[in-house]
């Protein structure tokens, strides 16, 4: 049976490993950036200035986060309707996220901005590349893009081939778009609605968001 003292160092021991769990050194190294969100900049479309949201894996203007909350918390989850980024210093990409898990951004082979499911991170086979995000300074918008080799590539807004007003999606006053990544492969089987040249290019700005105001659990 372990004496008093030994039976307290133990414990601290214990305590030590907890502190440097995978999910804490995950969210430590999440120091590049500040945590943003995402609006889409096209003078002239039909979603200019509208929020990037993640919703079903993949990133779209004209959707809602799709956001989740496990039964059986001890507190209640963060009522969000945001989509919160942060990168880390290797150009990695995340979902900033309340609950456990991790949530990596990538780039699906097809061109399409994808994020993984809880408890999926580090799972995806997509292009090689990193995230960047310049930090936005007082008055200015950051600017996010993903480079393949060094060479920043377009984002790209595809709509759906029926992209009418059937299909607005709660709050947001334009048809859904799906957010991907001019590759240089993209061709019109990759896209939504099958149509590349639907597709309208655009700039992903970012603002700083305050985590103060909650943080969703998971993406879904």
């Amino acid at each position: 049976m372990l004496s008093r003292p030994a039976l307290t160092v133990t414990l601290t021991a214990l305590l030590s490993l907890t502190a440097a769990s995978p999910v804490q050194q995950l969210f430590n190294k999440r120091d590049a950036t500040s945590p943003f969100t995402l609006i889409a900049s096209k003078s002239g479309s039909p979603f200019h200035l509208q929020a990037v949201n993640a919703n079903g894996g993949a990133f779209w203007i004209g959707k809602e986060p799709n956001t989740i909350c496990p039964s059986g918390l001890l507190s209640p989850c963060s009522e969000i309707t945001s989509t919160v980024l942060v990168l880390d210093a290797g150009g990695n990409g995340y979902l900033d996220i309340g609950g456990a898990g991790g949530q990596d951004l990538y780039m699906c082979t097809k061109g399409a901005l994808s994020f993984t499911l809880p408890h999926e991170a580090g799972t995806q086979n997509g292009v090689t590349g990193s995230f960047t995000y310049t930090n936005n300074t007082a008055g200015a918008e950051g600017d996010f893009r993903f480079a393949v080799s060094g060479t920043a590539l377009p984002w790209l807004a595809c709509p759906s081939a029926n992209n009418g007003p059937q299909e607005y999606q709660g709050i947001f006053p334009v048809p859904p778009y799906q957010v991907y990544a001019a590759i240089p492969e993209l061709a019109d089987a990759d896209v939504l609605g099958g149509n590349l040249s639907a597709c309208i290019g655009f700039d992903a700005l970012g603002s700083t968001y305050d985590v103060t105001k909650g943080l969703a659990y998971n993406y879904e």
